[in-house]
């Protein structure tokens, strides 16, 4: 039988979590319930690169990364194998594309919330074994969590620059 991991105070969560934290204390509860599905992160959805990154899960974000870039840059011939899609239609390796992109938006916004969850109370419990101060401990959640506009705009300013260094290269 395994044993019951520690969940945090919600409060600690909430100053973890700093923006939305209704909607956060919310999925932690289901969290805490054992529930595997704590509902669907629309952010995540659109955005998956860029939400991991502003909710610093910084290796979620890099492997997703990684995994899109090579989606993009003929990954899809390894799904299909190189002679199917050397003979079919222009329209289908977009959407072949597209479709797998879409499908991994999928699958990251079903759990970026549990993902997330899970590493809040992660760092909350390890900051709690530092101190015993719960002010203290209060800000420094405040410090460990939140979202980081700062990464944000350098992924965004790295993605620009990658895709644009891979499209001048296609047309040289």
């Amino acid at each position: 039988m395994s044993a019951q991991p520690s969940f945090a105070d919600e409060k600690f969560i909430a100053a973890y979590v700093d923006e939305n934290q209704d909607y956060y204390i919310a999925k932690f509860n289901l969290v805490k319930e054992g529930k595997s599905y704590t509902g669907f992160n629309l952010a995540a959805l659109i955005f998956p690169t860029i939400w991991f990154t502003y909710r610093k899960l910084y290796i979620y974000a890099f492997v997703y990364l990684i995994l899109q870039q090579v989606i993009l840059t003929g990954g899809h011939h390894i799904l299909l194998g190189m002679a199917s899609i050397q003979h079919a239609p222009r329209f289908v390796q977009p959407l072949i594309i597209n479709l797998t992109i879409s499908i991994f938006n999928v699958v990251a916004s079903l759990n970026a919330n549990k993902i997330y969850l899970l590493r809040a109370n992660q760092i909350i419990n390890k900051l709690s074994a530092t101190t015993t101060n719960e002010a203290a401990l209060l800000e420094a959640c405040k410090k460990s969590g939140g979202g980081n506009n700062f990464a944000c705009f350098l992924l965004i300013l790295a993605l620009l620059i990658i895709n644009l260094s891979i499209q001048y290269a296609k047309f040289t």
